[in-house]
């Protein structure tokens, strides 16, 4: 039994090893993640061609490489939007942690199809960063509970060191 617990031990220390050994960002790259969210939905709808809401979803991101950047990455997310005459309007933004702790921030916009995502620099590797996606919905997908939604997208862009200090993290 105490072999066991040892080889456990060790196992779980080997899971450990490849974040704290990990190389910090590349001064520029590209990326390419997905990120799956559930969350709550809450709408106002005003006429059969006017509504608005707001959305609160969370969920797992992970790299289509797998290790790359920001796999097994946490987003937490907020946005609001409308539909005018069947045409959506969303603004939002995220924060995402990684299994460091380090975290970064990004804003986005969207229409019905996807759209474009800005990040902005963040604390520990990502301190320093700017980041450009372009941004794409996978799915529809159902849902399972009423005011309540799932889904992913995919995001593809590129990072970059950044000279500028007016956007340091606190």
């Amino acid at each position: 039994m105490g072999m066991w617990r040892v080889l456990a031990s060790v196992g779980a220390i080997a899971g450990m090893v490849p974040n704290l050994f990990a190389s910090p960002l590349a001064v520029e790259g590209r990326f390419e993640v997905i990120f799956c969210y559930g969350g709550e939905v809450k709408t106002i709808e005003h006429s059969k061609d006017v509504m608005g809401g707001a959305v609160f979803i969370s969920g797992p991101v992970r790299s289509v490489t797998e290790g790359g950047v920001l796999d097994r990455s946490a987003a937490s997310c907020r946005d609001a939007f409308t539909v005018v005459q069947g045409k959506l309007n969303e603004y939002g933004f995220c924060e995402i942690v990684d299994s460091d702790g380090d975290r970064m921030f990004f804003a986005f916009t969207s229409d019905m199809a996807g759209g474009k995502w800005t990040g902005y620099p963040g604390t520990g590797k990502y301190q320093g960063y700017l980041w450009q996606a372009d941004w794409e919905r996978l799915g529809p997908f159902p849902s399972v509970v009423q005011g309540m939604v799932q889904g992913c997208n995919r995001y593809w862009g590129t990072y970059k060191q950044s000279k500028a200090t007016e956007f340091q993290a606190k």
